[in-house]
């Protein structure tokens, strides 16, 4: 069901009249992506240095579409949080008064993501300290437009390999794993799966290859993810029998030596994985041929740095077409 709604948020001096001239105007759009009906968006606010957090909830149907007013007093710093069913994604924001932002949330494709890292971790989502090569709950459903996102209801699997060999697993999103101290390439994977009422990103996984030796301090792994960003509608979805352009963008865990994209790849399938399809790639956009049949979309991406660290992501279901 899609309504518009006109709100007006407002943290502070209520005695100043309220106008889109002194308040920051924001045009949401809100996705749907699961059989679930209504959504809850929170919003807190919160001054830099003084009091705060105060804020306000809004229940709504899927998809959704508001206009909503944000006061800006003092550099206010808004928490907005989305929670659809168990899926709950978050973002801090400041705004300008008399400007008008556009947001959307809930896009497909849900995929892993190593933007957003936490500043204050050293070792940000994956990490090395001496020789215990650490995962500290990699985001795996971050949407795209580049939220990170988790499920810390769902297991993940880790596994780490040295060489090409299995040295640890894991089932659960945190693991810490003693390795020897000299030099080897290593891959970790993550995969993690959901079900019902979710319909999208049903399977995910990520494999990431990179070099690693004794550290001194901590630091942070070289890892890049790859986020497609296609144009869909409300609903997540596309149309059947038509051809889309779907960029990639190339996330890097800040903090790191991840480098920048020399190559990447990216594969559909239209049958749940059973086959692929490789995709033509120009200056960072894939060109995808959507068959007539409804059904849904899967994509496999891969990607290599100027120094040589890979990712491999697959995501079953990324979106729909009809």
């Amino acid at each position: 069901m899609r309504r518009r709604q006109r709100r007006s948020l407002a943290a502070g001096a209520l005695a100043t009249a309220l106008s889109p001239k002194n308040l920051a105007t924001v045009r949401a759009t809100y996705r749907s992506q699961s059989t679930a009906a209504t959504a809850v968006r929170f919003h807190r606010a919160a001054s830099p240095g003084g009091a705060g957090p105060i804020g306000s909830n809004t229940s709504f149907d899927l998809p959704f579409r508001a206009t909503e007013y944000y006061n800006t007093d003092g550099g206010i710093v808004w928490t907005s949080t989305f929670v659809e069913g168990d899926n709950l994604t978050t973002q801090e924001s400041t705004f300008t008064a008399g400007r008008t932002y556009a947001q959307t949330w809930n896009a497909a494709p849900f995929g892993p993501t190593v933007g957003g890292a936490p500043a204050l971790t050293p070792l940000g989502y994956a990490g090395r300290d001496g020789d215990t090569i650490s995962a500290a709950s990699p985001p795996l459903f971050g949407d795209a437009t580049g939220r990170p996102a988790s499920r810390d209801d769902l297991p993940v699997h880790l596994r780490l390999s040295r060489n090409g060999t299995e040295i640890a697993t894991a089932d659960s999103a945190y693991a810490d794993f003693p390795v020897p101290p000299g030099k080897a390439t290593y891959r970790l994977e993550a995969t993690v799966t959901r079900g019902a009422p979710d319909t999208l990103s049903t399977s995910v996984s990520v494999a990431w290859t990179f070099t690693s030796a004794h550290t001194v301090k901590p630091e942070r792994l070289p890892l890049t993810t790859a986020r497609p960003m296609p144009a869909l509608d409300d609903t997540n979805t596309a149309r059947a029998g038509t051809t889309m352009t779907l960029p990639v963008a190339l996330d890097r865990l800040a903090g790191s030596t991840a480098a920048p994209g020399r190559t990447l790849g990216v594969s559909a399938s239209f049958d749940d994985v059973r086959t692929w399809v490789a995709l033509p790639v120009h200056r960072g956009a894939a060109l995808v041929r959507h068959p007539r049949r409804p059904g849904f979309v899967s994509l496999r991406l891969t990607a290599t740095d100027s120094a040589g660290n890979t990712v491999t992501q697959t995501i079953q279901q990324a979106y729909r077409i009809a």
